[in-house]
């Protein structure tokens, strides 16, 4: 026989939820029963993102500086950042991290200089980050004459050939950007500056909502989410002690098989870094 030349196998809420409550004796078409299902579908979402970073939660972000100003708002749906780095013309520096202890030792916070350390300080409504020192210039930001938002590269007073994106030498000065947010229009004759902080941050999955809303997971994690959910549900439904240890084993193997697939493909160095 052929092979199918599709590669599109998907399993949808519904069919997670249905296959995990076929393991346990569960009816997947009682309305109360899916909705405890999901409820516990969103639990086990959230609880495996204290295990680790899942590869597709993780998106690059900026903060474009603001002149002496010390603590920047991050995306709310942020729970982690990772890889922290100072931008300037052409050079990266990687900032070194302050615990709450350290940051709060620190008794100059308004020092001026380019940044080398954060703080992070991780609150309900949004994580805020603090820098140290505090950079002492605007980074510049605008929007292009395609209405997209740049951000400043290299420092330089701005002339016609600059001018994102009508300007031929336009691209040695301003990045596209992609997130959306505000920005003044551009000037002719005014000084424009680099500097801005890059890192990654790590985002909450996604809400299981509606029925129609799948999970926030890779096809290759569909195994280990029907067997987490199996498992999770199983003292609701009256499973003998020896049926519940069966599938707590199959979901261990099912998310440790899942687990080893979310990892980078290139190889991990490690590197000391000398401070004097």
């Amino acid at each position: 026989m052929p092979v199918s030349g599709t590669r599109a196998f998907k399993m949808t809420l519904y069919n997670i939820v249905d296959s995990a409550l076929h393991k346990i004796g569960g009816n997947s078409a009682k309305a109360a029963e899916f909705l405890a299902a999901k409820t516990q579908l969103n639990l086990i979402m959230s609880d495996l993102q204290n295990q680790g970073q899942q590869l597709w939660t993780r998106q690059d972000d900026l903060v474009p500086l603001v002149d002496g100003t010390i603590k920047y708002t991050l995306d709310a749906s942020a729970i982690d950042v990772d890889n922290v780095f100072f931008r300037h013309e052409d050079s990266d520096v990687p900032l070194d991290s302050y615990t709450r202890q350290d940051y709060s030792d620190v008794s100059t916070k308004k020092s001026e200089g380019d940044p080398n350390r954060f703080y992070i300080d991780w609150q309900l409504a949004a994580p805020t980050m603090s820098l140290y020192p505090v950079y002492g210039y605007n980074t510049g930001f605008v929007l292009g004459t395609d209405g997209k938002y740049y951000i400043c590269i290299a420092s330089h007073t701005s002339a016609a050939t600059s001018r994102p994106i009508t300007g031929a030498d336009y691209a040695d000065y301003w990045e596209a950007i992609t997130f959306k947010t505000t920005a003044t229009a551009w000037v002719t004759a005014t000084a424009y500056d680099s500097g801005h902080v890059r890192f990654t941050k790590i985002l909450r999955a996604q809400d299981i909502l509606a029925n129609a809303t799948d999970p926030d997971a890779p096809v290759r994690w569909q195994n280990a989410l029907v067997w987490l959910l199996a498992d999770a549900l199983a003292p609701d439904y009256g499973l003998q002690a020896w049926e519940r240890k069966d599938l707590t084993q199959r979901a261990a193997f099912a998310l440790a098989s899942a687990q080893a697939g979310n990892r980078e493909s290139a190889d991990l160095h490690i590197y000391p870094r000398m401070r004097r």
